[in-house]
Order: structure tokens, then sequence, then C-alpha cells
């Protein structure tokens, strides 16, 4: 896509295109790739299913019940992992003089914790909401989930682009649920 609007593409690291964060050696290269690139914008999207909420209506029990499970545990301790990474990069391009752009659910569990709260509390980040059926965010039957999403930025234009919550003048498909037998939380993200 970045062609089609005169950009220069960069590399994307995500574990659906088969990049394996969880593994220290393809942090490191991730990680020397930004420093090495310089880029002026780096997208930083960490999976946000182990701290969302939504998880324990699925799964059908109580939290405390997920989270004495340990395979729960496991992916809990997995997502910190990645959540912290996260969090490096973003303190690493801010560092380098170039923009960064985080972003989980507004609700998530993850804005509480410590590696995150530490980004927000720098006085350059700025965080806004958004509600993603503003920009076209829609299941498969193109009816609207409002999905509201938390991002955070050390970029003023970014920040005052994104940052519109819908004014609820029309209905909205809940972000819980399924349509064609995929879950609405899983088209929305």
């Amino acid at each position: 896509m970045a062609e089609k609007f005169n950009l220069q593409a960069g590399q994307a690291f995500d574990l659906q295109l088969g990049q394996q964060l969880l593994c220290p050696r393809q942090r490191k290269s991730c990680l020397g790739h930004i420093r090495k690139q310089q880029y002026v914008l780096v997208l930083v999207t960490p999976p946000c299913e182990m701290f969302s909420m939504l998880q324990y209506l699925g799964l059908g029990n109580s939290k405390e019940t997920c989270e004495a499970d340990p395979i729960f545990q496991e992916k809990f301790c997995q997502a910190r992992i990645l959540l912290n990474f996260a969090a490096l990069i973003c303190h690493t391009q801010a560092s380098l003089g170039g923009s960064f752009l985080f972003d989980q659910p507004w609700k998530a569990r993850s804005w509480k914790e410590p590696c995150i709260i530490r980004l927000m509390n720098h006085q350059k980040h700025i965080l806004v909401t958004t509600d993603q059926r503003m920009f076209g965010q829609s299941d498969s039957n193109d009816s609207l989930i409002r999905k509201r999403i938390g991002f955070l930025t050390n970029n003023q234009w970014i920040a005052n682009a994104l940052k519109t919550t819908c004014q609820k003048q029309h209905s909205h498909q809940p972000c819980v649920g399924s349509t064609h037998g995929i879950r609405r939380s899983t088209q929305a993200a």
C-alpha cells in the first residue's frame, strides 16, 4: 500500500508473518533494524488478546479461574514479553528522533502494565482515544463496530488526526459475538 501513496515501504516484523519475537535473538535483530534504518514512523501493535477482558467471556470462566490456569499464565507471560518489547521499540524510536504510534484496545489491561505506564508518563508522549468506527470499522456484514482504541504517540499531528470518537448517532454492533462464524473481536483486530 505504501507505493500507492508515494511512500517508501518499511519492514514488517509480525508474528503472523513468521517472526518469532518471543525469541531474544529475533527481538535483537528487529531492534537493530530499527536503529539502522532510522524510520520516520514506526507502528507498534503488540497482540492484545491476553490483556483483553473479552477473553474471559469467550472462555466462559472468571478472571481468577483463568489466571490460575498454567496455560493461561504461560500465554500471559509471553504477552508481557511482547508488550515490554513494544515499549522498548517506542522508547528507541523516540530516542532516535523518529515518531512512533502504539495502539491497544482502550479497556485492555495492557494500559496498566508498568512498561506502558512509563511510556505514557513521558512528557512528550500523547495518549488519545479513537473509535475505530470513525475510520470505517465494520464486521463482515458491514455492520458498524465502535471498538474504542487507545493510541500513544510522540507526534502531535498523528495524535490530532486520530483523536475522534463516535457521537453515537447510529447503531453499532457490539465487539462480542460473531458474524459468519468469525468472532467480531477478531474482525475488529
